[in-house]
């Protein structure tokens, strides 16, 4: 009887043990992850009238973009998401970056143009929901996405909010999404690979 005893205090033992380690296992990959994660930030908000004959258009602008991670950021691309309308309300050109060192501010021209007369009134005021994404992959072939969502209000109603980045314009929310590499090989082979994704890592 004891020696059943002793056997099942062995086994309880040697499973938390197990436990323990596959946790501690968990932690060291995190850290690792982490250790080479970069986290990508645009900066430098502003906003103008163009005047194009008799019609305006607004510009908005971030003039950089600093990556405050811990890892380099690999083959970045930066555009906005946009339900594309007849006619056009909004463009921004793409803008492909190799690389950004941990820690390191890149100086770009990214505008964003908005047609206000393409854009029905909604309410007092014109406004509009606007996205823009960050797309680039990491050391260990981890991709990332970080997405900004935005409240664009048109200059003759502009409101104060405590988010402004830009006259008339607020951040609404930032969030970035990770996944491995072998995700987007598996999603390739099915067909179901994303439009605006590049397998550029190995």
């Amino acid at each position: 009887m004891a020696g059943n005893t002793a056997s099942i205090w062995a086994a309880i033992a040697a499973s938390f043990s197990a436990l323990s380690s596959f946790l501690l296992m968990l932690v060291h990959r995190r850290n690792l992850l982490e250790s080479s994660r970069p986290e990508l930030i645009l900066t430098n908000w502003d906003r103008k009238q163009l005047i194009l004959g008799e019609s305006s258009c607004d510009v908005i602008s971030f003039k950089a973009i600093r990556n405050v991670g811990k890892g380099a950021a690999l083959n970045i691309t930066i555009n906005h998401m946009h339900f594309y309308d007849t006619p056009i309300t909004v463009s921004m050109p793409t803008i492909m970056i190799p690389i950004i060192g941990a820690g390191d501010n890149h100086e770009i021209v990214g505008e964003i143009t908005i047609s206000w007369k393409n854009i029905k009134k909604v309410g007092e005021y014109k406004h509009l929901y606007l996205n823009v994404n960050i797309l680039c992959w990491d050391a260990r072939n981890i991709h990332h996405e970080t997405i900004y969502r935005f409240l664009v209000k048109e200059p003759s109603s502009r409101r104060m909010s405590t988010e402004i980045i830009a006259p008339g314009v607020t951040s609404l929310h930032r969030f970035t999404t990770s996944r491995p590499l072998w995700i987007y090989k598996i999603l390739n082979k099915k067909g179901k690979y994303p439009n605006n994704i590049e397998i550029g890592m190995n």
